[in-house]
This record gives structure tokens, C-alpha cells and sequence, in this order.
């Protein structure tokens, strides 16, 4: 995709957490953009990390009491891979986004990912349809403050959901002098919002919490979900990836300033 796409070297603002943040900007700059980087959010270890290691003891070998675990998030993929006992035999993975599809793929553990799911209600309504009981049990690692869609669809639909704390996603409070800077001399091209708490937590580190600051730049955002939320605000969505990925949104990205 890198090759097939050029940027114009424009300047792309990035508010995903790092490590992302810096993996994206390659992925920029390998479409002649120029990436400027405000991560909106730092991750953080839960503030007590027992309760998803006491979970995931109980992975350690079958019958486990949990029928799958649910990953939502990069960083909850992270989290449950340092946790796992090393001589763990977990149930499958349900899985949004590729990239935590691969990373706990490549540890070898097994991995159901929904065909082009956009957020954890597509997630939902794909493992109500592999349900092989009539009240699974499943263990869901999130943010310490996540989105609840997810574990209330499956709840109504009688699944036990055992949420537990993984990490912690604490906003910024203030930008990055060079983002305030590009952002007042009206030097930014498009903004990238990979989550709707990221989208909030950049919105409100703007000085003086103006949105008047992003009349230039058109904003794109990886899912319908996201968009939303982003619209809430009076703000207006120019570009919504087709798929979650940071390919299909620099598409999009793309596509748009070819027609416009």
C-alpha cells in the first residue's frame, strides 16, 4: 500500500498512543506524508494488576472456566501476553483489529477474528453466532475505563462477561508545543482519531478547549463508532476507514483529496 499512495507531503496529525503513534508515522511518512505526533492518551499498568493475573491462572490448562477471552484492544493484547503463564493453554481468542490478531498469533495462541469488523459490537454479534453453549462464560481484559456496548450486548443475550482491569489509558493535558504551533499557523492537513476516548482527551488538551482550531484540517477516523462521537462534538468527519486499520484509513486519506 505504501507505494501505491501519495500523501503530497502533507502533514498528518496522529493522536493514537504510542507505540502506535510511531509505528503510523512510518507508515505516513512511507506515503511521502510528513506525521506529526500528539498522542492523546499514555498507557498505563492497571492500578492492581492481581485480579487479570488471577484470571488468566486459571488459563493455565482445560477445562477452563472461561469458553474464550475477549480482546478489544492493542493494548489489551499486550497486557494479557505479559501475564499469561508461559506454559498457558488458553480458550480462543475473539479479536478486534488485525494487529492483535497477529500479535497473539505469533505467540501461538488461537484467534477468531471477525470478517471485516469495525468495533466490538461486530464482535459481539460474531461470537453470538459461535456460541456452543447456552450461557458462556467468557473473560473480557479492557481499559480501566472502557466502552460497555460490547459487554452489554452480550449480556442481554445471557453470556456471563467477566470484565477486568488491564491497563489504564490516561489522557494528556496539554498538546506538544510544535502541535499547538502547526495547529494555530493552520500548518495541519488532517487529523487521525483511532478511538472515541483519544478523539475526547485530544479535543480537550486544545488550548483553551477551541475546536475553532480545527476548521483547516480534515478529520478521519477508523470506524463509524469513533465518527460519532467526533461529530458530538459540532465537529464534521471528512473520512471514515472502511476497514480498522491505518491502511484503509490513509486510503480513505487519499481518496479524499483526489476528489476534493
Amino acid at each position: 500500500m505504501p507505494q501505491t499512495l501519495h500523501l503530497q507531503n502533507r502533514t498528518i496529525l496522529i493522536t493514537r498512543p504510542e507505540p502506535e503513534a510511531t509505528n503510523t508515522a512510518r507508515l505516513v511518512q512511507a506515503c511521502h506524508g510528513r506525521p506529526l505526533l500528539a498522542p492523546a492518551l499514555t498507557i498505563q499498568p492497571p492500578t492492581d494488576p492481581l485480579p487479570l493475573q488471577q484470571a488468566l491462572q486459571h488459563c493455565i490448562n482445560p477445562p477452563h472456566p472461561y469458553q474464550a477471552i475477549v480482546i478489544t484492544s492493542i493494548n489489551a493484547a499486550r497486557a494479557v501476553l505479559q501475564q499469561l503463564p508461559n506454559h498457558a493453554n488458553p480458550p480462543p481468542f475473539f479479536v478486534v483489529g488485525k494487529q492483535s490478531a497477529t500479535l497473539l498469533q505469533q505467540a501461538g495462541w488461537p484467534v477468531l477474528l471477525p470478517p471485516n469488523a469495525a468495533g466490538g459490537e461486530a464482535l459481539a454479534s460474531f461470537m453470538q453466532q459461535w456460541a456452543t453453549t447456552s450461557h458462556p462464560h467468557v473473560l473480557f481484559p479492557q481499559a480501566a475505563i472502557g466502552r460497555d456496548e460490547l459487554h452489554n450486548q452480550l449480556t442481554q443475550a445471557g453470556w456471563q462477561v467477566e470484565r477486568v482491569e488491564a491497563y489504564r489509558a490516561e489522557p494528556i493535558t496539554t498538546l506538544p508545543a510544535e502541535v499547538q504551533e502547526a495547529l494555530q499557523q493552520e500548518k495541519v492537513d488532517a487529523i487521525l482519531f483511532f478511538s472515541s476516548r483519544s478523539a475526547h482527551a485530544f479535543l480537550d488538551a486544545l488550548p483553551n478547549k477551541d475546536i475553532s482550531y480545527l476548521k483547516r484540517p480534515i478529520l478521519a477516523v477508523i470506524s463509524p463508532v469513533t465518527g460519532q462521537s467526533v461529530r458530538a462534538t459540532g465537529l464534521t468527519v471528512a473520512v471514515t476507514a472502511q476497514e480498522a486499520t491505518t491502511q484503509s484509513l490513509l486510503h480513505g486519506l487519499y481518496d479524499y483529496w483526489k476528489i476534493n
